[in-house]
């Protein structure tokens, strides 16, 4: 029996255990993007989500709505089963960036329920 549409968006049941030197950091993001985390020893992240439209956004109505979480709670189709090359994405993913001061340390795009 093939596994039921919603599986791709639950998460694991069991919580992934903290690794032994790693402190668990939870912030709530309600001020929008770009959200800033201290990390400690002047170490920072930053969610972002890269558009490629600064002009655009620049030069847009501050107050404007430009997105809502509707687009993150519509169901999806399921994924095809040859994945479409990576220039055919229509979704721009969230990036996070790790900074020390202004030098980047590491940078890595962000999906749901994938862990790395």
């Amino acid at each position: 029996m093939p596994p039921f549409p919603i599986d791709r968006y639950l998460l694991p049941e069991t919580p992934v255990e903290v690794p032994d030197g790693f402190t668990e950091v939870r912030q709530s993001l309600t001020a929008g993007l770009p959200h800033r985390v201290e990390l400690g020893a002047g170490v920072h992240a930053v969610l972002i989500l890269p558009t490629g439209l600064a002009r655009q956004w620049l030069n847009t109505d501050p107050l404007a709505v430009v997105s809502t979480s509707a687009d993150d709670l519509a169901p999806r189709p399921a994924p095809p089963a040859v994945p479409p090359p990576p220039a055919l994405v229509g979704r721009v993913p969230l990036r996070l960036v790790v900074r020390q001061g202004t030098r980047i340390l590491g940078s890595v795009p962000l999906a749901a329920g994938l862990r790395r």
